[in-house]
């Protein structure tokens, strides 16, 4: 994806949005990066420091804590995002 911003899908896997940014009601000031799968350690990182779909993604998991995101950069870093124990975190892909 050349483009900044998300790739959006519903349960059925039907195309809702591309290129957009996902807004939210609150602001996500702070991302936890799992050191381990069970993100038992962890580091807190600024999430406004990253670009438009981590943001995006970051603020749809934040509002609807049931939501899985996939974040794919243009560099080839791929994060999974979700909320656990009661954190905002996400899992760095390490091939």
């Amino acid at each position: 994806m050349s483009v900044d911003g998300s790739l959006v899908l519903n349960d059925d896997f039907r195309l809702i949005g591309f290129g957009g940014e996902i807004l939210g009601e609150s602001h996500v000031r702070k991302i936890h990066r799992a050191c381990d799968l069970e993100a038992d350690q962890v580091i807190v990182e600024p999430a406004d420091s990253a670009g438009t779909r981590h943001r995006s993604a970051y603020r749809l998991v934040d509002g609807t804590r049931d939501a899985i995101a996939l974040i794919v950069s243009q560099d080839g870093d791929v994060h999974f995002v979700a909320h656990h124990r009661e954190k905002l975190t996400y899992w760095p892909y390490l091939p």
